[in-house]
């Protein structure tokens, strides 16, 4: 034979993306790679090639020739009769090779071998640096007689079972192909492979088994289960730099509204356990899941990390940036170094398709050419194992590099501002929880009542106290009260309550310690770092009178309702006044009547057909800057039966509305109890919402939903979000959540 022909409707791709199915992917790749093996490689004078169907006027009788998706030889001019058909398995490809070779040349060829792939990895490897002068448009100047006679001696040494022979043959052979390639990039390039922890031990040995150091990203929650033998041998790659471990968090759980103490506890303690576990510190943050946000270097900063990947994969929706690292700011000045090129698949035909294509771009655009790979799958590309085979000979397509040693080589090329939160895109109700909004509500109360009983018990501490084993006992109980709550967020937990009535009961003894008998009144706390004010309401015959920190104060016949500002981390003592002479408050003007509620900072105003906010007006503009009703699915109606005012002062203002939330056909969906309440001396609206459906909410929760639905005039108001206890600016007009 002459020559080796892959003929093929496509080409390998090298100025486009090509779409095409898995199956005829692998094909090609398949197809090409068979006329590699080395008894097609003796037969042949030169490397293989791919050609159209309208070039196969070049094949003569005596070439060896792989057809794809050609069904009718004839129809293409094909005339020759040594043809093969490619499959999408390897195995069936060879098993059709060697049954033409049998039939033409009476020879019995070995079909599985690791030999026989590292011919195949050679031949990748050819294809693709052959493909890489088309994609970056430069003359093609391999060495191909000089690669293909190494090649031809390692097949008659295989061949003659002198494998070491070959071996050192097909390591010259891609030495050449190498070289070919520094023509067009002769500084270094680095390759990333990332691997996510399950089904780890089969994804990570094929890298180790050629020396390619392979990052893992794992929570310490996911090495600790995993089996003692395996555990033990990820801590022997991890120690022997064969393997690097990124994550730094105890659980990788969506985190789309979690409190600042929360993701700054999970950092903490994955750090904490992942030293424990393998006995050396985790350098790099990644997270596989929701979560990251414009002040995650903040809280990096705060954990510890200095270094972090921000992989826009999978659920993990995050901006990009034209190099693979920048420094990432945060809103207060923090800076973490950041890797952030988007990861191809390992685990896909297309990815080594395009290989290419992918390398001819980054060599041209990139400072520091940077090809990453992601594992999706337990089960890796039978070419990504060639790309692996083919790179132990001779680095053709860089090196592999930890992501340690990647980010001490490779400095940011971009210093970008704080990026907006805007541009981290989190989406709750693709997580596929039962409790997608009440779950983060349950994990917010729990996270606060603990934080307020720690700030109540660090107040104690600095005030001393003579129950130091209660303190101490405490201190434990409030551990493990925090452990469980943060492994466990999304249901309401018991215990931040009681840890938070103990902590209240002991720095309330401390305090009133030195009061005197028969002085009683009421000791607000303020476990928050900035100054309070309070409505209290109280059904009792003695309210509190006039004292330091009582606004006003107006006692009832049954009820007493008062004001009172307290200090950031500090209390407000209020004694309660004689009932023979309750304090009286008089109001300057009447704070609700039949459709609005008012006080010295704004107005509300109610509609009275709907009963939802028809209006919400500053006193110095009287612009309207918000409206509201409640809605259930699309195309539902807010009608209000009952409007009543409940309350005109003197101290606070408020309207209730009861009623139904109707369908399209005027089935009633759900009935509700709104209650709108606006205090003297609080610029604050108060919204009180009862729901109560006829009938359970089923099916997608896009279109089943009860929800309070509000507009504003896009044209006037400067719109702001709260994320992690902070506001940021945001451009995005319209919001919806149910």
């Amino acid at each position: 034979m002459s020559s080796c022909y892959l003929v093929s409707q496509h080409a390998i791709p090298t100025t486009n993306n090509l779409y095409l199915d898995e199956e005829l992917v692998a094909q090609i790749l398949n197809g090409y790679l068979s006329l590699w093996h080395p008894n097609a490689i003796t037969k042949s004078i030169k490397p293989p090639k791919v050609i159209s169907y309208q070039d196969t006027h070049e094949i003569d009788d005596q070439s060896l020739v792989c057809l794809v998706d050609l069904s009718n030889n004839e129809s293409h001019g094909i005339t020759n009769k040594n043809t093969f058909t490619a499959c999408s398995e390897k195995a069936e490809t060879i098993q059709k090779l060697g049954e033409l070779l049998k039939t033409i040349h009476n020879e019995t060829i070995a079909t599985q071998s690791p030999e026989i792939d590292t011919f195949f990895a050679v031949g990748f490897a050819y294809l693709m640096v052959n493909s890489l002068f088309e994609a970056m448009q430069h003359e093609n100047l391999l060495s191909h007689e000089s690669i293909w006679e190494e090649c031809v001696q390692a097949s008659n040494k295989y061949l003659q079972n002198d494998w070491e022979g070959a071996k050192e043959n097909l390591r010259n052979a891609c030495a050449l192909i190498q070289s070919g390639r520094e023509v067009l990039h002769s500084s270094s390039i680095h390759l990333l492979d990332f691997a996510p922890i399950k089904n780890l031990a089969g994804l990570l040995i094929p890298n180790i088994a050629t020396g390619n150091p392979v990052n893992i990203i794992a929570s310490a929650k996911e090495l600790s289960e995993l089996p003692p033998l395996e555990l033990e041998q990820i801590k022997d790659w991890f120690n022997s730099d064969q393997v690097e471990i990124c994550g730094g968090l105890f659980t990788d759980h969506p985190e789309t509204v979690g409190p600042l103490t929360s993701r700054v506890w999970n950092l903490k303690k994955g750090r904490e356990t992942l030293l424990n576990l393998v006995g050396k510190e985790v350098k790099i943050f990644a997270k596989t899941t929701q979560g990251l946000s414009a002040d995650t270097p903040r809280v990096l900063h705060l954990a510890g990390f200095s270094k972090a990947l921000l992989m826009p994969h999978g659920e993990n929706n995050v901006p990009t940036f034209r190099g693979p690292v920048f420094s990432w700011s945060s809103s207060v000045g923090r800076q973490i170094e950041t890797f952030c090129r988007e990861p191809f698949s390992s685990s896909t035909n297309h990815t080594f398709f395009h290989l290419a294509f992918h390398l001819g771009k980054l060599l041209q655009q990139d400072s520091s050419p940077t090809l990453a790979f992601f594992k999706t799958t337990p089960n890796s590309s039978i070419f990504y194992n060639y790309l692996l085979k083919a790179n132990s000979l001779a680095p053709i397509f860089g090196n592999w590099l930890t992501m340690s040693n990647y980010l001490h080589e490779v400095y940011p090329s971009e210093y970008p501002g704080p990026i907006a939160q805007d541009d981290f895109k989190t989406e709750t109700l693709q997580l596929h929880s039962n409790s997608p909004i009440s779950g983060q509500i349950n994990h917010l109360k729990n996270r606060r009542t603990l934080d307020c009983a720690s700030n109540l018990a660090s107040i104690l501490n600095v005030l001393g106290s003579n129950q130091s084993e209660s303190v101490r006992q405490f201190a434990s109980d409030w551990t493990k009260a925090e452990s469980e709550a943060e492994q466990n967020p999304l249901i309401i937990h018991q215990q931040a309550s009681e840890l938070f009535q103990r902590a209240g009961g002991l720095l309330a003894d401390r305090i009133l310690q030195r009061g005197e008998e028969g002085k009683n009144g009421i000791l607000l706390i303020n476990p928050c770092s900035f100054t309070r004010r309070i409505g209290m309401e109280t059904e009792s015959s003695s309210g509190p009178q006039s004292a330091k920190g009582v606004l006003a104060a107006n006692q009832s016949l049954d009820k007493s309702e008062s004001i009172i500002e307290v200090p950031g981390l500090g209390y407000t003592w209020v004694p309660l006044a004689d009932v023979a002479n309750p304090p009286k408050f008089s109001n300057k003007f009447k704070l609700a009547d039949e459709n609005s509620v008012r006080n010295e900072f704004f107005e509300a105003e109610i509609d009275r057909n709907s009963g939802g906010l028809k209006a919400f007006r500053d006193l110095k503009t009287r612009a309207n800057r918000l409206s509201q009703q409640l809605v259930a699915n699309v195309g539902s109606t807010m009608k209000a039966d009952i409007i009543r005012v409940s309350s005109t002062g003197p101290l606070f203002g408020e309207i209730q509305s009861e009623g139904t939330i109707t369908g399209t056909n005027q089935e009633v969906i759900a009935k509700f109890k709104q209650t709108i309440r606006a205090w003297l001396g609080r610029p604050m609206l108060e919204i009180n919402i009862e729901i109560h459906p006829t009938e359970p909410l089923r099916g997608d929760r896009w279109s089943n939903y009860i929800a309070s639905r509000f507009a504003w005039p896009l044209d006037q108001l400067a719109m702001h979000r709260g994320h992690e206890g902070r506001t940021a600016s945001t451009q995005n007009l319209r919001m919806e959540s149910c």
